[in-house]
């Protein structure tokens, strides 16, 4: 008999020694690249227990380190002078925080970036999982301020030096991020991915020995760490087994919506029971029906849809876990009122 043909290279999920188990129980903080977003939103919308990127968006490893050292000591600007301002639109801005935090005024700026340190410290504290996603060893040097920022927020290319990391830089800084977790929280665990975004500026060449650097470093890590800390192959099932343009977006860097399910899944299998991805599932269609837009403005059909989505809610508390939970019960009211 013929052998069957195989026309992809599907990444099996293996046993390691940190063996870990996600549950709705489990609080999960993810830091990195734009990737950490797109699973922590999938694991919103499955109603799990969650912090994502609470700086920001971060790429490097140093930029990584850096962030969780001040969530974990609790640091955050305290002054104007810890700020930089840009003359083309007036915003204030902090280079330790996403643009999102930026403003006009600047005591807008330092109350968010402080609410946002002690809201992610206190999650932090009783976090049991740190999911970090590493995009590239290409991290950005403020000149005057001798430290790497998490964002340039397009201030003048020469006011930053351009620091291609290499794989003991990389290491040291991983480690320096999971040493900054655990000293607040000792139990915690973490697992390490590399993000599939193509970062073509540095050229096709330059983003694959970019992220050569971070599997490497990864793995270093890992031979020191190998109960605590786990690596998740999403750059691996991106490249090699979905290996294909149709399922990049449109500007053939970033992995498609469909892309970023499948990966999802293959983190749901590896790190979870089938009765947590089947209850993750309902959680999803509660999430999807509080995105839906009635087709009309007829109050009748409004009425029965709210009224089918609070038993579909209504029927998932008797399963949920408390935090779950909390979050139906304030669905509900909401869809009460």
């Amino acid at each position: 008999m013929a052998s069957e043909l195989k026309f992809r290279t599907e990444i099996e999920s293996r046993a390691t020694a940190c063996q870990l188990t996600i549950d709705h129980s489990t609080p999960i903080m993810l830091i990195g690249s734009c990737f950490s977003d797109n699973i922590g939103r999938m694991l919103q919308s499955g109603l799990f227990c969650t912090s994502v990127n609470p700086v920001g968006i971060l790429f490097n490893p140093l930029s990584i380190a850096r962030s969780l050292e001040a969530i974990a000591s609790g640091s955050y600007p305290t002054s104007v002078n810890e700020l930089v301002s840009t003359a083309d639109n007036g915003l204030y801005h902090s280079l330790d925080f996403h643009g999102a935090f930026s403003s006009a005024e600047p005591d807008n700026v330092l109350k968010s970036t402080k609410e946002a340190i002690i809201n992610a410290r206190d999650f932090l504290k009783q976090a049991a999982v740190l999911v970090v996603t590493l995009g590239s060893n290409h991290a950005y040097i403020h000149r005057e301020r001798n430290h790497v920022v998490a964002n340039c927020h397009r201030l003048p290319a020469a006011d930053f030096e351009e620091r291609i990391l290499g794989v003991e830089e990389c290491k040291d800084a991983i480690l320096r991020a999971f040493n900054a977790a655990r000293s607040l929280n000792p139990d915690i665990r973490m697992v390490l991915t590399v993000s599939p975004v193509r970062h073509t500026a540095y050229t096709l060449r330059g983003n694959s020995l970019s992220k050569a650097t971070l599997h490497i470093a990864i793995d270093e890590a890992i031979r020191e760490y190998p109960q605590e800390i786990d690596y998740f192959p999403a750059y691996e099932i991106m490249i090699d087994d979905l290996r294909d343009y149709r399922f990049y977006a449109e500007d053939l860097k970033h992995p498609s919506e469909l892309a970023v399910k499948y990966i999802f899944n293959k983190f749901q299998s590896r790190y979870m029971t089938k009765q947590t991805a089947e209850f993750a599932r309902k959680c999803n269609s509660l999430t999807a029906r509080l995105a839906h837009r009635p087709m009309t403005d007829a109050t009748d059909a409004t009425e029965r849809f709210n009224n089918d989505t609070i038993r579909i809610a209504n029927e998932l508390t008797a399963d949920a876990p408390a935090y779950t939970k909390t979050l139906i019960s304030k669905i509900i009211s909401r869809l009460e009122q």
